[in-house]
């Protein structure tokens, strides 16, 4: 793994020394980091068949092993309906197709798409048993679009499907649906608001729908009416459809474009048709070639397959050339953090009959974004935060992911996963990102992020930012097999090109989530702006002014490369007087407009500090003060920034700015000592160089003044007597 060669290069350890260092580094290193997938058993045709025979009236002995020929293997194939998810069953399939077609997949202008519904790539088991009913026991869209079950309903359903619907927080919503059912105070009839159910979800009892095919969540349910709601617009909705699925090899990857359509079924635009099928292993043949591969049992073995996939895709990326080794100091440009928007959409127009799925995609939101006020950019990113009960959490959910609460032990295990993933995915496109803010702040104390924290942050250059637009927004990311079974779907906004924080609805640029929780990586880009510089930056406006009485000559007068006239680059204000002139003509400016307007007049624009209030003199003085900012008005600098230092981060290599101190100070106060601290109910122990739950670490304190002997169980001066090797260890 080059995770682990990386970390010996950083210790500068000498292996040839001892055989048993390099055992116990292994050991120390394994025992954090390594997340290898090992599985006790093997994935087996009885594995796949484990829904329809355990539905079925057969003995129970009956589990599919007894399937001997082709004929009826196949034949029990086109039985099925659902299968209980295992990645290595999807795995397995889609990856000896790429296997097979490898040299049309990555042949120039390939045509090569993959077949796609989110059903073989995220975990939808919970529609299983509505996917398994006979169409005239299907449930229809009154059932999920709503805040809260029906009581009588979960207990004929718990009963049939002979589990429980859910369990997070179960008793209640089950509870208040008792307390609605008895009560004579409160018509249970009304006690939701009126909801618009044909505009959240469309009924079809086709044999291969739960019966409810949401078009969109309604956000105020309860979580376990939300999770259905979420996996069923996943599984029936083409407008969740991704662009492509990317999967990481180590230092490289491989992009697969994907087919529009999540059925294979004819389907009319907004009406599903009663023969509608999921676009899925089970109906879009794969499963069955797959199959038919083998004469006697198929071997559903990922690695056995990515075996021989994988140094293709090395081959591929680097010419056989070997990977990339990342160099400790990586120095930015100051021509990264400006990105000439306007003139790639007109460079993609021109080309538009030649461009990608993905490209498209990109110019379509351009275009949209270059052709927006600031103060008119609607909110895209769509949290859980309003989800019933979850109003305090849920902002760390993406809402069209989101599953329910988890334990906080998952909820660390996902996000450790996460930003793993999303540290190889930038080193295997060459993409430039740094830990920030929070997850910057983590690191600093032990190189994991805190027990406490929600997300992570990352940031990157505009430059950056607009390239991953370009080519993975929209993406499916595939953990490297052998790392893990992680999906991933990369989301950036489509208003990137808004640099300043406007109307505060947009400040993060994309996110990196978790496919099977919500959960996610919050990606800023950084860029000039006219955004005000931060107070901390002042000085640099005020050298800038004296710079321009010195020479002149040399300070050109630098112009926002993105304005469309009219549009982007007004104030609020000047926004306002045009609409004003314009109506005088058109008479299209509404009292409403006029009001909202008004009301957001009143910018800080620091016009004593830029001697102006124009939009295009903060720009300008802002790029000669090397002086960037995301949406959320956080500033930096090139020299704060730049070079970025490589480091560990959850045992992957990752960056950090060049002045880590300077920049979380200016954010958080940093303690002048990382000593003995307590957070949130978790306390800093130095000595061990981790965050432990507070009422732990007071146990463990009364622990050691009532029985002073156990502080030395090792020998006061033993560190002295530590080798250099063995002392870089302990570090």
């Amino acid at each position: 793994d080059s995770s682990e060669s990386d970390f010996s290069a950083i210790l500068n350890f000498d292996g040839s020394k001892s055989a048993q260092y390099q055992r116990i580094q292994k050991f120390l290193f394994d025992s954090t980091f390594n997340t290898t997938v090992f599985y006790r058993k093997p994935y087996t045709l009885a594995s796949l068949f484990s829904r329809l025979y355990s539905s079925s009236s057969s003995s129970s002995s009956e589990d599919g092993s007894s399937l001997k020929s082709q004929e009826s293997v196949q034949s029990a194939v086109s039985q099925l309906k659902s299968y209980d998810y295992d990645p290595r069953l999807p795995m397995s399939v889609y990856l000896d197709h790429i296997n097979e077609h490898f040299d049309e997949i990555t042949s120039e202008g390939s045509q090569f798409e993959l077949p796609f519904n989110w059903y073989d790539w995220a975990d939808l088991s919970s529609l299983n048993d509505f996917i398994d009913m006979e169409p005239e026991e299907k449930l229809d869209c009154s059932f999920v679009v709503r805040k809260y079950f029906p009581l009588e309903t979960v207990k004929k359903l718990e009963t049939k499907f002979k589990r429980k619907l859910f369990d997070y927080d179960r008793l209640k919503p089950l509870g208040v649906q008792a307390f609605l059912q008895n009560t004579k105070l409160i018509d249970p009839t009304v006690s939701d608001p009126i909801v618009d159910i044909d505009e959240h979800c469309v009924s079809n009892n086709s044999p291969f729908s739960p019966g409810f095919m949401s078009i969109k969540t309604l956000n105020w349910s309860r979580p376990e009416v939300y999770n259905l709601q979420a996996r069923s617009v996943l599984y029936t909705n083409p407008s969740a459809q991704p662009l492509s699925v990317t999967f990481l090899n180590n230092q490289s990857s491989l992009q697969v474009p994907v087919t529009s359509a999540n059925s294979v079924g004819k389907e009319e635009e907004g009406s599903p048709d009663q023969d509608w099928k999921p676009n899925s292993i089970l109906f879009n043949g794969l499963l069955q070639k797959f199959i038919g591969k083998y004469k006697k049992s198929p071997k559903f073995d990922p690695f056995a397959i990515w075996s021989q996939l994988s140094p293709k895709i090395k081959n591929f990326q680097f010419n056989g050339e070997g990977h990339r080794r990342l160099p400790y100091k990586l120095e930015l440009n100051e021509s990264s953090f400006e990105f000439n928007a306007l003139g790639r959409y007109n460079e993609l127009k021109a080309n538009e009959a030649n461009i990608s799925a993905h490209q498209r995609h990109y110019m379509e939101a351009l275009e949209l974004s270059l052709n927006t006020h600031y103060i008119d950019l609607t909110k895209y990113f769509t949290e859980a935060s309003h989800v019933t009960d979850m109003i305090h959490l849920g902002h760390h959910y993406d809402g069209r992911f989101f599953r329910g609460g988890l334990s906080h032990s998952e909820v660390r295990a996902r996000l450790d996963a996460i930003i793993r993933a999303w540290l190889h995915f930038t080193v295997s496109n060459d993409l430039t990102a740094w830990l920030a803010h929070g997850t910057l702040y983590g690191w600093l104390y032990n190189g994991l992020a805190f027990t406490w924290d929600g997300d992570h942050d990352v940031q990157m250059p505009i430059a950056d930012l607009n390239r991953m637009a370009k080519k993975f927004n929209q993406t499916v990311i595939v953990e490297d097999p052998t790392r893990g079974n992680g999906r991933y779907f990369l989301d950036v906004g489509t208003f990137i090109t808004a640099r300043n924080k406007g109307n505060g609805l947009n400040n993060i640029d994309a996110r990196f989530i978790d496919v099977d929780s919500g959960l996610y990586v919050d990606i800023t880009g950084l860029s000039v702006s006219y955004e005000p510089i931060a107070d901390r930056f002042e000085w640099l406006v005020h050298k800038y002014f004296n710079d321009l009485k010195t020479d002149p000559e040399h300070m050109p007068f630098y112009e926002d490369p993105n304005v469309v006239p009219n549009v982007s680059g007004l104030s609020v204000l000047d926004r306002l007087k045009y609409e004003l002139a314009l109506n005088k003509t058109e008479g299209q400016l509404t009292r409403a407009r006029h009001e909202y307007l008004s009301r957001n007049i009143k910018e800080r624009d620091k016009k004593e500090l830029y001697q102006s209030d124009s939009l295009k003199d903060r720009y300008n003085i802002n790029k000669h003060a090397q002086a960037y900012n995301c949406r959320n008005k956080h500033f930096q600098t090139l020299f704060e920034l730049s070079p970025l230092r490589l480091t560990f981060f959850h045992g992957v290599p990752a960056y950090v700015p060049n002045l880590v101190l300077k920049d979380l100070n200016a954010e958080y106060k940093v303690p002048i000592e990382n000593g003995y601290q307590c957070y949130e109910g978790e306390c800093y122990v130095p000595e061990l160089r981790g965050w432990y739950p507070e009422g732990r670490v007071k146990q463990m304190v009364e622990l050691l003044v009532k029985s002073p002997n156990l502080k030395k169980v090792f020998p006061e001066d033993g560190i002295k007597k530590l080798e250099k090797n063995e002392f870089e260890l302990l570090l």
